[in-house]
């Protein structure tokens, strides 16, 4: 028998009177199914987002697929009282994420270790262009001279600042 965890045992959502969704089963997996424009996101993801921005200290990230979703989002955070809580990563908002550098300079194991970030670096090229399976574990394979062409395109090292620019 599972021990009674403060965090994860919180109630999340109720479904009836003797049936409760937990923070436990969300980690756990949690599936949605239904046709398309069947109210997936609009009903049950709306309860699911008000639900987990009630809880109080809590926090996430949320990646949108669809473009209404993010004023979504910020509307479900506002009506939960937690639009100050808000940090919008998208050309308007002036925020940006440079995973490159933060593989560079994170702290741990194969931190700033040179075949690390090239290797990170190729993992983001490659499922960029969808071919993920094909990708080899080896940095000192056959993807070595894309990442050389990439960083050498211009006279000055490319920072991850520079790819998000280009997009």
């Amino acid at each position: 028998m599972l021990k009674i965890d403060a965090v994860l045992d919180r109630p999340v959502l109720s479904l009836s009177q003797s049936d409760q969704l937990c923070f436990r089963d969300l980690a756990e997996g949690t599936l949605i199914t239904g046709a398309p424009g069947s109210g997936k996101s609009s009903t049950s993801g709306k309860q699911l987002a008000y639900g987990l921005l009630r809880m109080p200290n809590s926090g996430g990230l949320v990646l949108t697929a669809k473009a209404e979703e993010t004023a979504n989002w910020i509307a479900y955070a506002t009506a939960c009282g937690r639009e100050k809580d808000l940090i919008i990563f998208n050309a308007e908002s002036g925020h940006c994420f440079d995973p490159i550098h933060y593989e560079w300079n994170r702290p741990g194991r194969g931190a700033g270790d040179l075949e690390t970030v090239i290797d990170f670096f190729d993992t983001l090229v490659f499922r960029h262009r969808g071919q993920e399976q094909a990708k080899p574990r080896s940095v000192l394979g056959p993807r070595k001279p894309v990442v050389d062409a990439q960083c050498h395109q211009t006279a000055r090292p490319r920072t991850g600042t520079d790819l998000h620019r280009q997009h």
